[in-house]
């Protein structure tokens, strides 16, 4: 059956976020507070963050009333330190615009918290993606199957149209038992090997 969809992972595939620790660690340093208190707090909470379970206002509600720092002095320090500890990969974004041009569908599914999905979507992040599944948005988590079928659903393709891109390989493990082909990200170069292997290019 002809591929008619790629759908991509995004962190550890599209963009380098170092540590999820290592981010909140260098926001904590940045307002001068114990980073050994921060970033475990963030780590506790990451999976309500992005199953949709704690919104930005409740995450930031606790940071303020724990550290006594404003919601505005978090956010700051926040956006700092993803500028400085991520880099996106040039390589995929620009793969995946020629993708479109060649009329594919080029979909997002990622398991995301809505601060980072913020900075994501300011930063263009995204632009290259349609339509997007982030994870805190439709309440459901990789490698839960209702992810992946609600991602079919938007894209309005059937399983075995779709390639599906991650770094993790029990997140393509559901992609495989819905009948979806699946690339395990290692680097850019491989996928982009691989990927021009199973389409029309």
């Amino acid at each position: 059956m002809t591929i008619k969809a790629v759908i991509f992972d995004f962190g550890g595939v599209f963009v380098d976020y170092g540590s999820f620790e290592s981010v909140h660690v260098f926001a904590a340093k940045k307002l001068g507070l114990p980073e050994t208190e921060v970033a475990p707090l963030i780590i506790k909470n990451s999976k309500k963050m992005q199953n949709g379970g704690l919104t930005k206002s409740q995450l930031l509600s606790m940071i303020s009333k724990r550290f006594h720092v404003t919601p505005k002095e978090w956010t700051s320090a926040f956006r700092q330190s993803m500028k400085k500890t991520c880099r996106i990969k040039k390589e995929l974004v620009e793969f995946a615009k020629i993708l479109r041009k060649k009329g594919y569908i080029v979909a997002l599914l990622s398991n995301v918290g809505p601060m980072t999905a913020e900075f994501n979507r300011k930063h263009g992040w995204y632009d290259c993606f349609s339509p997007l599944i982030l994870s805190y948005e439709v309440k459901v988590l990789k490698p839960q199957k209702k992810i992946y079928t609600i991602a079919l659903k938007k894209i309005k393709v059937k399983p075995k149209e779709c390639v599906f891109i991650d770094d993790h390989d029990k997140c393509l493990d559901t992609a495989r038992k819905l009948g979806m082909r699946t690339i395990l990200f290692k680097d850019s170069r491989q996928v982009i090997r691989d990927l021009s292997k199973l389409i029309k290019f």
